[in-house]
């Protein structure tokens, strides 16, 4: 009987412990855990759920956010099964963040029962933060429940508020004293490393020796000596980050953090990025629309709208035909990259608007940037196409009256036909248009001086006929 007795207590430990460490993963409340609102029962629209945004360790934390209420004081418990506090582990710790840096008055509290997990009358206040007491930052809170050794208890989280702020909770543990990690080393990229490619880049360093990180915070900056902007909170490696800005230097430092606190003398790491290629192929907005664009009508004039709410840095999928003209805007000074499908390859780039004859029928991507630097800009733009296509247009006019000279030309192109005149256009072999002229005569001069040695293409509308020819720059 008495192997029995000491058999049960055994079990009943065990499962009392293994209620920690608990990082609310999964479904929530976890096991055991139980969740309700105060007395008087205010605030019935935010309740203790997980948000995935703020956490420490696993992918989701324990979460309540605030609410107003007419009369008192919103009151969200969180209450942990029962559990025997045994030596040396008599340390309740835990990680917490809340969303917003301003004091709008939350109170957080811990709280002790030996008797009850849900007689609200029985628990007793152990510890009290308010909203100036931690920051936005993952950060550790430990709370000394030595005078509980031996006994069992229910732990609840409390947060007090009408119209105040959240509280992220994760990683509750029992530990005895802990001593706070080293700094992490070997970054990669390496300190001081250069020619960093512009786009997504996996970042990783090496976790440090001794005492275990448990999370590290991640800070950067432009500027050696303010590294204090924070980036996020990571418990895996690498992370991906998206970096816009050519012929720039970073600053980033990482501060690995467990229960025991998080070193203060973690040096910052630099790298250099790339030299600007004269083009962006980074979306950090992403695709938009989701599916690609087709242009309806190919009469040279027509805009064919793909969307007015684009933010600089997206990019449309856009298909294209071989031999039609495309003259791509966005906004009124956004910088515009075409690449290939794959968004690995550019193919012409620069500012709104551009002009390209396709050279083969497919999709192509259709980047836009608020710069050269790729800087991106959620304000809503209009982006569009205008779509020449050669078998749409009247037939081309006769060479009768019509008259180019000297060509080859070192400088001036002069143009002269029997009929008025209305557009001639100059494009290089890449499908760029380098020289544009609306007009209303019967003559024109175009000045090639500052073109580079080469053949080009010469596109002259009259009377709604439209006749190309080939020039040569000397």
């Amino acid at each position: 009987m008495k192997k029995i007795t000491l058999l049960i207590i055994l079990l009943v430990g065990m499962v009392a412990f293994a209620q920690f460490p608990q990082d609310f993963e999964g479904t929530f409340p976890p096991p055991g855990w139980i969740t309700y609102r105060g007395t008087d029962d205010l605030g019935t629209v935010e309740d203790w759920s997980v948000s995935k945004a703020l956490f420490a360790t696993g992918t989701q934390s324990a979460y309540v956010n605030y609410e107003a209420v007419t009369d008192g004081t919103a009151e969200d418990w969180l209450v942990s099964p029962s559990y025997t506090v045994t030596a040396p582990n008599t340390n309740l710790a835990f990680f917490q963040a809340q969303e917003d840096a301003a004091d709008y008055g939350s109170v957080y509290t811990i709280r002790v029962s030996t008797t009850s997990q849900t007689d609200i009358a029985s628990f007793t206040i152990v510890d009290t933060q308010t909203e100036t007491d931690f920051s936005t930052v993952m950060s550790p809170r430990t709370v000394d429940l030595s005078a509980y050794l031996g006994k069992t208890i229910y732990i609840a989280f409390v947060m007090e508020n009408n119209e105040g702020d959240s509280w992220a909770v994760d990683g509750v543990d029992f530990i005895g004293n802990l001593t706070p990690p080293d700094c992490a080393s070997n970054p990669e990229p390496f300190d001081g490393a250069s020619n960093i490619s512009v786009g997504d880049v996996a970042f990783s360093w090496t976790a440090p020796a001794g005492s275990t990180a448990s999370f590290y915070n991640v800070y950067y900056g432009t500027d050696a000596n303010a590294v204090d902007t924070f980036l996020g909170t990571f418990n895996t490696l690498p992370i991906n980050l998206s970096l816009t800005s050519f012929d720039a230097t970073f600053y980033w430092k990482v501060v690995p953090v467990n229960f025991g606190g998080a070193p203060s003398d973690c040096t910052a790491w630099s790298f250099t990025t790339e030299s600007n290629p004269g083009y962006c192929l980074a979306a950090t907005n992403g695709q938009y629309p989701d599916v690609p664009f087709t242009t309806t009508t190919c009469d040279g004039t027509t805009d064919n709208v793909i969307a007015t709410d684009c933010y600089a840095g997206e990019y449309s999928m856009v298909n294209v035909i071989s031999g039609n003209t495309y003259k791509f805007s966005s906004g009124d000074t956004d910088f515009i990259t075409l690449s290939n499908d794959a968004g690995n390859t550019s193919i012409i780039a620069g500012i709104t608007p551009i002009t390209w004859v396709a050279n083969f029928s497919g999709a192509i991507r259709f980047y836009t940037h608020v710069d050269d630097q790729c800087g991106d800009e959620q304000v809503e733009r209009t982006r569009s196409i205008i779509c020449s296509d050669p078998n749409m247009a009247t037939n081309t006019f006769a060479n009768d009256g019509f008259v180019t000279f000297p060509n080859p030309v070192n400088a001036i192109l002069n143009i002269s036909y029997t009929k008025n005149i209305s557009k001639v256009a100059l494009f290089n072999l890449l499908g760029q248009e380098v020289i544009t002229k609306s007009l209303n005569q019967n003559q024109s001069q175009i000045d090639m001086s500052n073109l580079s040695r080469g053949t080009y293409m010469l596109k002259v509308t009259a009377d709604n006929q439209v006749k190309t020819i080939k020039v040569i720059k000397e």
